[in-house]
């Protein structure tokens, strides 16, 4: 790192995405996680995404269910802290961008057209569909798949 880029602002859209990774680990805590991008932090991320995936899943039928919204802010938060984690340890090469296929604030992970990462849409695929859809593997895969 340059000794200009510690003094180099960040873009609103770093800011978002940084605020996006600090939401996760603030509501980390509350489960007694010390989330701190590392792959073992990743089994951390997947336990507390089952508790939610649970509670949706039990609130599904209630008179206040959880509203869409809601799960995609969770997606979100925990979505771009997977990324972030990946990107940091493995994925140097990969920035966030925003897809702009969707409307509004839905951070990738893009190295170029070709090796693109959706971390949010796993997320919310892991709240709404449940096991099946391990963070775990998603991180495993990614590796695998984005390193080589």
């Amino acid at each position: 790192m340059s000794l200009f880029n510690i003094f180099k602002k960040k873009s609103k859209y770093e800011q978002d995405v940084e605020y996006a990774y600090r939401k996760a680990i603030e509501y980390a805590k509350s489960f007694y996680k010390n989330l701190n991008f590392t792959k073992e932090s990743i089994k951390d991320v997947e336990e507390i995404l089952e508790y939610y995936a649970n509670d949706l899943l039990q609130q599904k039928d209630t008179d206040e269910p959880v509203t869409e919204n809601q799960i995609w802010s969770m997606s979100l938060w925990w979505g771009v802290y997977i990324g972030e984690t990946l990107r940091r340890n493995h994925l140097k090469s990969y920035r966030w961008v925003n897809d702009d296929s969707v409307q509004g604030f839905m951070p990738i992970l893009k190295k170029d057209d070709d090796w693109i990462l959706y971390p949010v849409s796993k997320v919310y695929k892991r709240l709404t569909n449940g096991k099946e859809d391990s963070i775990i593997s998603f991180y495993d895969v990614a590796l695998k798949t984005m390193t080589n």
